[in-house]
């Protein structure tokens, strides 16, 4: 191959590298809080919860709309070029909390109507919050992703993953909570790997 080319190939699998191995981490700390939850919860609460994070995932992954993928392209081009990622930010933020504010009132008129138990709709409810985050955490590893900084962008998901290990554990070990106590972790690793990521922007 040109010799010009070695370079970028080593960049390109140490990134891949890296991701994968993050992201395989990250799963495998999730494997474990749900494992902790189906061995400490119900069957008939563990079940619609899975059911619920599985729709909120998919929420926060549609929301997008490949939006972050055209900023992570646009900054990797002009790094300091960054009001299109402000623009972005902004946007996402409303368009979280937009969906949030919709989760949360679907959530209260499921057990308004009758559909679902009133600590069933609290959780619902917090799951709304880990939506909110998700989206907001997501977007702000873009200038990360931008610059290929990836081992940083994965640090973050093994982060978050870790945090709602450990909040999952304490809630539902140490207070004896419910499904409360897992819809929590998700919030929380959220929140700390928004925080993280944040943290690291200029």
């Amino acid at each position: 191959g040109c010799p010009g080319h070695s370079p970028l190939m080593r960049r390109l699998l140490l990134n891949s590298s890296t991701l994968t191995a993050g992201a395989v981490v990250a799963q495998l700390l999730t494997a474990v809080a749900l494992w902790l939850a189906a061995r400490v919860l119900e069957p008939a609460r563990f079940g619609p919860f899975v059911g619920l994070l599985g729709l909120v995932t998919l929420a926060a992954t549609v929301a997008d709309f490949g939006v972050n993928a055209v900023s992570i392209r646009w900054l990797a081009r002009y790094p300091e070029d960054t009001a299109a990622f402000t623009t972005t930010l902004s946007a996402k933020i409303l368009m979280a909390v937009l969906l949030g504010v919709i989760w949360a009132a679907l959530s209260l008129a499921s057990v308004v109507i009758g559909l679902a138990t009133e600590g069933d709709g609290v959780v619902s409810a917090l799951l709304g919050l880990y939506l909110v985050a998700a989206v907001v955490s997501t977007t702000l590893a873009v200038p990360l992703r931008g610059q290929q900084r990836m081992t940083l962008v994965a640090i973050g998901g093994v982060w978050e993953e870790l945090v709602v290990l450990v909040v999952t554990a304490v809630l539902l070990l140490g207070l004896r909570l419910g499904t409360e106590a897992i819809a929590l972790g998700f919030v929380a690793g959220s929140v700390a790997s928004a925080i993280f990521y944040a943290a690291l922007l200029d």
